[in-house]
């Protein structure tokens, strides 16, 4: 029976035979979110940038139906032509050369827990319990905005340090992708082309634009100020996922047990891995402007009542 590092040793003989002047290697690709796998690398020859590919579906599909090993083999290696004929051309200055790089940083946030060994390896500022790290995007052509995650090693060689990382994220992410906030009746009004006006929402939908790692929103400065002015005061943060959190007035109409068990449930039922942000539920409060859990900020409100 053909294991996984047999399928892999195989799979990389044939892309190596379909594609002899390329660059191939078996190698980890380590990944946020829980994404790390083992895989497939392909360096066109004279390319400066490589492809790499995730051969576990097909092994996956072999597994189902091992009658059809050469199909799958021949679909992987069609793919992987594929993938190779369609790699963008990167600017690579915008990686390699910080002045560059600067205007194309992003922020992403990221659950510390599923992420802590990665972050070992990775600047990055913690929060409770998420992370907020940086990458720079790049322009991908045909595969549309691709990014690479900002490491150690890549700000050591870009010579700047990680508070000056951060400041310049953060200028790029609100020139690139301003935030945005919104009521949830006034997204639903959209999404119906037209249907009579809802009565507003108790609930308000915060992302960036475009919304890819839109969560980042919480860091940008003045957002949550401005936020706590539209909402009335304080509000409740809830980790919708990384790409947008939604806020809830604090007024008493919910409590924070309610709420945390409200994004414990969507959490489990319909957000991935991948996009999984926390099952905490955060506090603002607006008169002091603090960001925090819910369970941090009720516990300093008793501290200053007692």
């Amino acid at each position: 029976m053909m294991t996984f590092d047999d399928f892999l040793i195989t799979a990389e003989e044939r892309i190596r035979s379909s594609l002899p002047d390329a660059e191939i290697a078996i190698r980890h690709f380590p990944k946020l979110q829980g994404g790390s796998y083992v895989g497939i690398s392909v360096q066109p020859k004279g390319g400066a940038a490589a492809a790499s590919f995730n051969v576990a579906p097909a092994f996956e599909r072999l597994c189902a139906d091992r009658s059809r090993r050469e199909a799958i083999l021949d679909e992987l290696v069609a793919h992987v032509k594929q993938g190779v004929s369609m790699i963008p051309a990167f600017d690579f200055d915008a990686v390699t050369d910080y002045e560059t790089a600067k205007d194309r940083l992003t922020i992403q946030v990221v659950p510390v827990g599923p992420n802590a060994e990665m972050l070992n390896g990775i600047p990055h500022r913690t929060m409770e319990d998420i992370a907020a790290v940086y990458r720079v995007e790049l322009s991908g052509g045909e595969m549309g905005t691709v990014s690479t995650l900002i490491t150690d090693r890549i700000l050591e060689d870009y010579g700047v340090t990680a508070e000056r990382l951060h400041a310049d994220a953060v200028k790029s992410q609100i020139l690139r992708h301003p935030p945005v906030l919104k009521n949830a009746s006034e997204i639903m009004a959209e999404l119906s082309e037209g249907a009579a006006e809802l009565p507003e929402s108790r609930m308000w939908i915060a992302t960036v634009e475009g919304g890819r790692n839109g969560a980042s929103v919480i860091l940008l400065p003045g957002f949550l100020e401005r936020s706590a002015e539209r909402l009335g005061g304080d509000f409740f943060v809830l980790p919708s996922s990384i790409h947008e959190v939604i806020l809830v007035p604090d007024d008493g109409f919910y409590r924070s047990g309610q709420l945390e068990r409200m994004v414990r449930s969507v959490n489990a039922a319909e957000v991935s891995a991948a996009d999984f942000l926390s099952d905490s539920v955060y506090h603002y409060d607006s008169a002091g402007k603090i960001l925090e859990t819910a369970a941090s900020f009720e516990c300093r409100r008793r501290r200053t009542l007692s």
